[in-house]
């Protein structure tokens, strides 16, 4: 039997706030590296587009999803979602291990599509949703960055460079918390 749900926002549920809070820690983090402790000047253009410009934009539009925009649907967060899963896919691609990246990319992939489809109504079960994506932060952490910036002690990378995909990656995954269910009325 197929279920045919739509979901909604809750107005002020603390986790939007949440939500966009980590968006905005992201945002934060990037805007302090590359304004305050590098010069924007020396740095490469290719990595003020990977890392800069293109993430600051995709977190500003997500915080403007969130707590701006009137028409809050869950199907325009879903598209959003897929922008934040593309630099996140984008800055997979700049591992250097090509086992690591191929799973990132595919994960990523997977997850992108199960997340629009519960937020889009087609898959009416936001707990596998939410499962998901605390699972593909738990692999982040254990795979990535635990190895690479934890017991390497690379500080400055795992606040430059992980800690944002984290927080966009968290910052997605309590919109399932944020999001109701709505039975679709029949029509006549």
């Amino acid at each position: 039997m197929k279920h045919d749900v739509f979901y909604t926002l809750r107005k002020q549920s603390p986790w939007l706030t949440i939500s966009g809070a980590l968006m905005g820690v992201a945002f934060l983090i990037q805007a302090v590296y590359y304004f305050i402790f590098r010069s924007v000047v020396k740095v490469p253009l290719s990595e003020l587009l990977i890392y800069m410009a293109i993430p600051m934009f995709v977190e500003f539009f997500w915080c403007l999803m969130l707590h701006v925009f009137p028409q809050r649907t869950t199907t325009n967060l879903g598209i959003t979602a897929c922008l934040v899963f593309l630099v996140l896919m984008g800055h997979s691609l700049l591992y250097g291990n090509l086992a690591r990246t191929m799973l990132a990319v595919i994960v990523y992939l997977s997850v992108v599509q199960l997340v629009v489809l519960v937020l889009s109504g087609r898959f009416p079960y936001k707990l596998i949703g939410f499962a998901a994506m605390l699972v593909v932060l738990g692999l982040r952490i254990l795979i990535f960055s635990y190895p690479v910036y934890v017991v390497a002690k690379n500080w400055t990378g795992l606040i430059t460079r992980e800690m944002p995909d984290l927080c966009m990656l968290a910052s997605i995954c309590c919109i399932f918390g944020a999001i109701e269910p709505h039975k679709k009325e029949e029509e006549v």
